[in-house]
């Protein structure tokens, strides 16, 4: 089953490699390119807040439900921020290429 977990969300990473690669490339609007890592840093963050309890609740079931699904969440969109990070890296190479 770890194989089968490190296939899947590998290939969540590279499929947003290659997303911020792309709209980084062809996109010309500023706010435009900076869409796929935005959206993988308010998942980083809402994960933070879901784990620190935030929210003010005060049942311990409730708490525990939260961390559970916050690091449930985490490994996906960690890997998408990475995913996201390796594609600006590799728009730069090119465009330090070119």
């Amino acid at each position: 089953m770890g194989f089968i977990d490190f296939l899947y969300f590998g290939g969540i990473g590279i499929i947003f490699c290659i997303v911020q690669f792309l709209v980084l490339l062809k996109i010309k609007k500023n706010w435009i390119k900076w869409l796929p890592i935005a959206l993988t840093i308010s998942g980083l963050l809402f994960c933070l807040v879901l784990y620190l309890n935030l929210f003010w609740t005060n049942s311990s079931s409730v708490i525990a439900e939260n961390q559970y699904f916050s690091l449930f969440l985490l490994k996906p969109i960690s890997l998408s921020f990475i995913g996201c990070l390796l594609g600006f890296i590799i728009y730069k190479l090119y465009k330090f290429c070119k």
